[in-house]
């Protein structure tokens, strides 16, 4: 994963009628905005780069792959980030 991945994760969380109604409102609303939203339909899919904020719709019972997965992006986004600094910072 490279630093162009989503600055935001939001994960949404409940029975699948619920997590596709509040996952399509919250999409809608920040493209209003001028944010683009893209929503993770399950934690088994890939996360794209091409997008503000990660919609992460997840049932109750899968709540544990859905953190490992928010964990893992976050940790590859920030080593990304940091070496990149490092770089920077070493080729001054």
């Amino acid at each position: 994963m490279n630093v162009c991945a989503p600055s935001l994760m939001v994960a949404v969380v409940g029975p699948g009628r619920t997590r596709s109604g509040v996952s399509k409102q919250l999409r809608e609303r920040l493209l209003r905005r001028g944010l683009r939203a893209h929503v993770l339909r399950s934690w088994h899919e890939m996360p794209v780069c091409d997008c503000d904020i990660l919609l992460l719709t997840c049932p109750d019972k899968e709540m544990d792959g859905l953190v490992q997965q928010i964990e893992n992006l976050w940790t590859h986004k920030w080593a990304a980030w940091y070496q990149e600094r490092k770089v920077v910072r070493d080729g001054k």
